[in-house]
């Protein structure tokens, strides 16, 4: 699989379609989506899953909140780690947060069979329910 350009509201977004899973690159075009809008998240989540769709012929089973909510769960711990990262560091907390950036720089989003923290992500996206908000 390779990414491709997924647009949401503009903005050029890298995406990997493959089976049961979708990834999105956390990077500058996500980061500026959503750096004054975190709703957006629910915009990506859609467009992705439409573009799954027609890219599989068939649905990504995912609920739209759960898959806004991981995204929102990567990219805002990147935001966190990245301005951290620009202080002066122990050695030790360094190689802790570039650890957190390598874990956060794609977002890997799959169906439940194929995913181990698709529950957990099921689980705060139904506390959330971002329609709502």
């Amino acid at each position: 699989m390779a990414f491709v350009t997924t647009t949401v509201d503009g903005y050029k977004l890298s995406v990997e379609y493959g089976d049961r899973v979708v990834r999105i690159k956390n990077n500058k075009a996500l980061d500026d989506l959503l750096k004054n809008n975190f709703m957006a998240a629910h915009a990506v989540a859609k467009k992705v899953k439409s573009e799954y769709n027609s890219k599989k012929g068939k649905a990504l089973n995912i609920e739209g909140d759960s898959l806004a909510i991981e995204i929102l769960g990567h990219v805002y711990p990147d935001r966190i780690a990245s301005a951290i990262k620009k202080l002066p560091l122990p050695g030790w907390i360094e190689k802790q947060i570039d650890k957190v950036l390598k874990r956060t720089e794609v977002i890997d989003c799959g169906e439940s069979a194929v995913d181990s923290n698709r529950g957990f992500w099921d689980f705060l996206g139904g506390l959330v329910n971002i329609d709502n908000l």
